[in-house]
């Protein structure tokens, strides 16, 4: 997404027909798209991490294995691992089969991954 955005503002700064303050807002436009998407990357990740960190402690405490989890939450083992690192991301779909599958409302889990992400 980074270098599509490059690409477009060099090809713009190219142009011969555009003047050169326009070119300026070309180039402000490039920069806050830039830091827009590295500022959602950045709080994404940590909501990764977060959710992670909370399926791992809340597994761990109920002595689930992973694959056990996986099982009854019906994920692949090597997708809630993804989660419990923090490398994968999780839907509304999987929060509730996750839970579920712990024994606990989502909501409850939904709670956790909000306090850690505040402590974090």
């Amino acid at each position: 997404i980074l270098y599509s955005y490059f690409l477009a503002a060099c090809a713009c700064l190219r142009l011969q027909c555009v003047r050169p303050p326009i070119k300026k807002y070309i180039i402000i436009y490039f920069f806050n798209q830039v830091c827009r998407y590295l500022w959602s990357m950045e709080n994404n990740l940590s909501l990764q991490v977060a959710t992670g960190t909370v399926i791992l402690r809340e597994r761990r405490k109920r002595h689930l294995t992973q694959q056990i989890l996986a099982d009854q939450a019906g994920l692949q083992r090597v997708y809630l691992v993804g989660i419990e690192g923090g490398r994968r991301s999780v839907s509304l779909a999987v929060i509730f089969a996750l839970a579920q599958a712990m024994g606990m409302p989502a909501a409850e889990l939904v709670r956790k991954i909000q306090a850690e992400l505040g402590s974090g």
